[in-house]
């Protein structure tokens, strides 16, 4: 009989992987995925709501450094829910004592939840690094059997028991326990150390509708908040799908009442300054590769696609979390006017509305508009948005104003307005010290954003301002989405756009009243 060979500083070696892999699972939610999941991608973002909700398990433990409240925004499939799912099982594997409740917008995706923790709690490698296991979902308490028939909850929900894995290799009950349910249920005598709340509305039609928002308030107010104990900890991970959403009725609330809470808001593309927690560069997707290497679930390309593929709306609020409606809600879509190029000939004249939103150092997105008039009618020709620094912008915008729009900011009548506060001032000197003319400096009149906005708000309203109704020429209707969407979010951020385009409206009127 032939011997089987083998290495024995193999064998050791993988004992000591496993051994390292069991701690680090112990230790953070972010390694439980890919000691599970064969498909999971270790995604930076996905370290970051990872951490943040390993910093609401130690509050529930009373370990320093915990948060108790969090909410977590992410577009549509960007694993949001597997990443909770991976935290359930290793919550449940520190501690089999804890009562975790999810609660999500239909039964259809509870039962799954049920179904996803105890997949990812009955692997060998869960089973390496945890002595957790998971009694039958049939076995969750010990009401008797004519109560259960009443019961809303057992009606519209799956759950299991918690047990830990004795040295003699009995099962004992340690108290804990994975409710997962619809957020229709009534919890009743069933409170939580952990409460979830994984995608309050099922899309963005029952999102639209007041009394869906107002059902779903409802139940956070009068059921949810009802079973939180004095260490509970409560996680909303969510898709944004209007202004007006659970996020929305929440978060103020945490904010009034001085709770400890993280909100982790990720779009899916950015344009904007990016949160501390964001390291991407500008324009780069949220699963784009980081750095050449590094995983990657969509890429450049895909996202330019996803964009384009969706209505503005839908992609400001459920793609970039940055909630608004079909019409806006500032200033309505409908309310801006739209123009033929084509036919666009003859016009009194142009002006160019600067934004400086430059910081002393680094870039920051700014803008600025080149505008027409024709009588009282104004026209936005164009656009030039970007990340830059100071000088940086202003080479973009040399070239901007020299090389394409030459002709019409040179023309007799026309004007470079610029705000007068940043680094106003500085980017006017460096124009006048290049010989640019007609150059002036407009102050905001000690007013906020919202008020300056609300001086061109019967403009607008009038359909006197207009947006290109095609491309045609130097001219494009490329930007006209993104320009309702911010307008209509506003005064949400970004509005670099708002501010460029309210300080060329002000400009405007004001020459208006003076003739």
């Amino acid at each position: 009989m032939a011997e089987i060979e083998f290495d024995l500083g193999d064998l050791r070696t993988r004992q000591y992987e496993m051994q390292a892999q069991a701690l680090a699972m112990r230790v953070s939610t972010a390694e439980m995925g890919p000691a599970v999941f064969d498909g999971w991608l270790p995604l930076w973002y996905i370290e970051i709501v990872s951490a943040h909700l390993d910093a609401c398990l130690r509050y529930v433990r009373g370990l320093p450094g915990g948060l108790k409240r969090i909410c977590i925004n992410l577009p549509f499939q960007h694993a949001k829910t597997t990443i909770v799912e991976m935290f359930i099982a290793r919550a449940l594997g520190v501690d089999p004592s804890l009562r975790i409740i999810n609660a999500s917008y239909g039964v259809t995706l509870a039962r799954q939840r049920i179904d996803n923790v105890q997949r990812w709690m009955s692997h060998p490698n869960y089973h390496a690094a945890f002595n957790t296991r998971f009694g039958a979902a049939a076995v969750v308490d010990e009401d008797d059997r004519k109560s259960r028939g009443n019961d809303k909850v057992r009606n519209t929900a799956n759950a299991f028991q918690v047990r830990s894995l004795q040295v003699n290799g009995s099962l004992k009950n340690m108290g804990g326990s994975f409710l997962s349910t619809s957020l229709g249920a009534d919890l009743n005598g069933r409170p939580y150390d952990i409460g979830i709340i994984d995608d309050p509305h099922k899309n963005l039609e029952e999102a639209s509708s007041d009394a869906a928002r107002q059902h779903v308030e409802d139940r956070y107010d009068a059921i949810f908040l009802s079973r939180q104990q004095e260490r509970s900890v409560q996680i909303i991970t969510t898709t944004r799908m209007h202004p007006d959403d659970l996020v929305s009725h929440v978060v103020p609330k945490w904010q009034q009442s001085g709770i400890p809470h993280a909100v982790l808001r990720f779009p899916a593309i950015l344009d904007e300054e990016p949160a501390s927690y964001d390291p991407r560069p500008p324009g780069h997707g949220l699963a784009q590769a980081l750095y050449p290497g590094a995983p990657e679930k969509y890429s450049a390309e895909s996202y330019r696609v996803m964009k384009i593929d969706q209505p503005p709306h839908v992609w400001e609020t459920c793609f970039q979390q940055r909630p608004t409606t079909r019409t806006g809600d500032f200033f309505p879509s409908a309310w801006w006017g739209h123009y033929d190029p084509q036919e666009l000939r003859e016009v009194d004249r142009y002006w160019v509305s600067i934004d400086c939103a430059a910081k002393a150092a680094g870039a920051s997105w700014t803008c600025a508009d080149l505008w027409a008039a024709r009588g009282p009618q104004a026209f936005k020709i164009d656009e030039l948005r970007g990340h830059w620094d100071v000088r940086q912008f202003e080479r973009e915008l040399m070239t901007w104003i020299t090389d394409k729009w030459g002709r019409e900011v040179r023309k007799l009548g026309s004007a470079i307005v610029i705000e007068d506060g940043g680094f106003g001032r500085t980017i006017h000197d460096d124009l006048v010290a290049a010989g640019v003319k007609s150059l002036h400096l407009l102050g905001t009149g000690g007013l906020s954003k919202p008020a300056r906005a609300s001086l061109v708000l019967d403009f607008v309203r009038n359909g006197l301002a207009l947006l290109p109704g095609r491309s045609f020429g130097r001219i494009s209707e490329g930007w006209v989405g993104e320009h309702k969407a911010e307008w209509g979010r506003f005064p949400a951020p970004p509005c670099d756009r708002v501010d460029a385009g309210v300080q060329a409206l002000r400009w405007h009127l004001d020459l208006l009243r003076a003739s």
